[in-house]
């Protein structure tokens, strides 16, 4: 029996191919001798020979738009959207149509039920083409720009509240990204104090740098680097760097004039390698996050005393409970001059 293929689509005519009935007689022919001799199959190696169909061309299981729930969704939406079309369009013509009026004898009654099924046909057809707009504009919103939209409706069935309705947009945050490192090799500062000369040589081994040396440290400080934090360096040095301008802004301050030490390196050895510093590293420093960068925006050359800090607390507690200060008007008769 044969089988006329020209009318089937590219790719099914492809897998029609392999099994021609020339092929089939050919391949019948060969199995039947391969069966009389040795007991070999004579079943070719997947993926060898101009017989195995080509497959690649169907697409991958994401790009199938009858597999991708977009479509999929939509489809199925659109389709009630149709039928609902259907109904109303037919429920009008019942409407305009003379036989249907005389055979229901002329009465208002019917009349007025037509005219209700027509407003109730009306309505559902513009509620589910709402529906279908915000469906797919829903898909869009998540599988292309990563925000979810939830909707809440309270308060429905409660004749004593006013209905709720809620709407919640999250939009998916990315991952912080991991640092990449500048291109120049530079001397970086790690600010905590908890590091030993042992784990400082390694912490630096994790950023594929190494201890900076005293004459790394001075370099770094002529073209205007400072941290005021002990960092340990190479031959166990702890050192840092201030530079003129701020030691002489220090000495304006009442409890900070020595926090930062004198202009130029500061520190020295240390003969104790337990004590516990930041580390200086010499090599490809990783780039400014957001958070280092809000960092950079709040940290002082000098640390706070204990009276500031208890300030600064202070502070941000009616900062937070700025809703409970009572501010009083202008005058008597205006808020603002």
């Amino acid at each position: 029996m044969s089988t006329d293929t020209d009318t089937l689509p590219p790719e099914i005519q492809q897998l029609y191919g392999s099994i021609s009935p020339d092929n089939t007689s050919s391949s019948s022919s060969s199995g039947s001798s391969s069966s009389s001799g040795s007991g070999s199959s004579s079943t070719p190696d997947a993926g060898s020979g101009p017989d195995t169909p080509d497959l690649s061309s169907l697409g991958s299981f994401n790009e199938n738009p009858f597999t991708n729930p977009l479509y999929l969704s939509a489809l199925m939406v659109g389709l009630v959207l149709v039928v609902t079309l259907i109904v109303y369009l037919g429920g009008t013509g019942d409407q305009n149509n003379p036989g249907t009026a005389i055979s229901s004898g002329l009465d208002s009654s019917s009349g007025q039920s037509g005219n209700k099924n027509s407003t109730i046909l009306t309505v559902l057809f513009v509620l589910i083409a709402i529906i279908l707009i915000l469906y797919v504009t829903q898909y869009i919103l998540y599988y292309y720009f990563s925000i979810d939209i939830s909707t809440t409706l309270t308060n429905m069935m409660n004749t004593n509240k006013q209905p709720e309705f809620d709407v919640v947009i999250n939009k998916e945050t990315q991952p912080t990204p991991i640092p990449q490192p500048s291109n120049e090799n530079q001397v970086f500062n790690i600010r905590d104090n908890a590091y030993t000369y042992e784990d400082a040589s390694m912490i630096c081994q994790a950023f594929d740098a190494k201890l900076a040396t005293y004459q790394q440290v001075e370099d770094s400080y002529k073209n205007g680097g400072e941290w005021c934090n002990y960092g340990w360096s190479a031959d166990q040095l702890a050192l840092f760097p201030t530079q003129q301008s701020t030691y002489n802004e220090l000495q304006k301050t009442k409890d900070h004039k020595h926090d930062c030490g004198r202009p130029g390196i500061n520190g020295g050895y240390i003969a104790n390698p337990n004590v516990r510093f930041g580390v200086n590293c010499y090599g490809k420093k990783p780039e400014m996050t957001s958070a280092d960068e809000e960092l950079m925006k709040l940290v002082t050359p000098y640390p706070e005393t204990e009276q500031e800090k208890e300030v600064d607390e202070t502070v941000n507690k009616w900062k937070n409970n700025l809703d409970e200060i009572l501010v009083s008007p202008f005058n008597y008769n205006k808020w603002n001059e």
